[in-house]
């Protein structure tokens, strides 16, 4: 039987936005046997392909991190791609499955969580009693280096008068909810967090692993509202494709927590 690694040396964002291609070549390809490398096995546990941590010498490996070859897919002077777009992922698997003689749908590439596999059943009770919409505050620290890291305390302050808000770091304040607490877990929560952008108003976040997991097909009917602190537009990723709103990272807050009252239609002076 052939055989094919499929690796990811980066973070889980980049993980996850491979999700949906990696499921359709598992179910398009009887005929091989995969197996998906990366960081944490629980970042793609519903990706049915076999996890190694490391690549095995003797079996061919195929890089699925969208900035690979000094940006191909990426960059749009070296090619027609501006930041990391469905394009470019189309772009990348479409090459690897020429390569290896695959079969995939490269059209079907809106992320989709099997979110039967994951704690979400406290996520379910957690709005059955909650008065008011709910916003994500995405406040942890960004580890890629997208984005520099600056407190959202003031966000948060701002939103929780009016909305329910759930934060990814427990600031330990009453009036908001963490997301760690609403689980029952404390790390690799990222699949949870995406379940709860399902039933959420909006979520404002950074160019990082939680406001990417929001990514999936339920949230492209326009619902969700995507506030994405970023450096550039780049940092939208999927942009166009739903409420995406980009909120330059060079801002003052003032101008952001004016920006953010805007796009939620709430007045902070009433």
């Amino acid at each position: 039987m052939k055989a094919l690694i499929f690796y990811n040396d980066y973070h889980k964002g980049d993980c996850h936005l491979c999700r949906s291609f990696l499921k359709n070549i598992a179910i398009s390809n009887p005929g091989w046997k995969f197996y998906r490398s990366h960081a944490i096995e629980r970042t793609l546990h519903d990706v049915p392909m076999e996890y190694i941590k490391e690549i095995l010498p003797d079996i061919f490996a195929a890089n699925i991190h969208i900035g690979q070859k000094h940006g191909k897919y990426t960059k749009p002077w070296k090619s027609r791609f501006h930041g990391i777009c469905p394009d470019g992922y189309k772009a990348m698997f479409r090459s690897i499955c020429e390569k290896y003689n695959l079969i995939c749908n490269v059209s079907d590439y809106i992320p989709v969580i099997d979110y039967s596999l994951f704690d979400i059943q406290k996520i379910d009770s957690f709005f059955s009693f909650i008065q008011k919409s709910c916003v994500i505050v995405s406040n942890g620290d960004v580890l890629s280096g997208q984005i520099h890291n600056f407190s959202m305390d003031p966000i948060i302050e701002r939103l929780k008068s009016f909305f329910t808000v759930v934060t990814t770091k427990d600031r330990k304040k009453k009036g908001e909810y963490y997301i760690g607490n609403i689980v029952g877990r404390y790390d690799e929560d990222l699949s949870e967090l995406s379940y709860l952008s399902t039933r959420a108003y909006a979520i404002v976040g950074r160019s990082s692993g939680p406001y990417v997991f929001s990514i999936v097909k339920e949230n492209f009917n326009g619902k969700l509202k995507m506030i994405c602190i970023a450096i550039d537009k780049g940092g939208l990723y999927w942009k166009n494709a739903r409420n995406d709103y980009w909120i330059p990272a060079s801002d003052k807050m003032s101008a952001m927590l004016i920006k953010i009252e805007h796009i939620l239609r709430f007045n902070a002076n009433e």
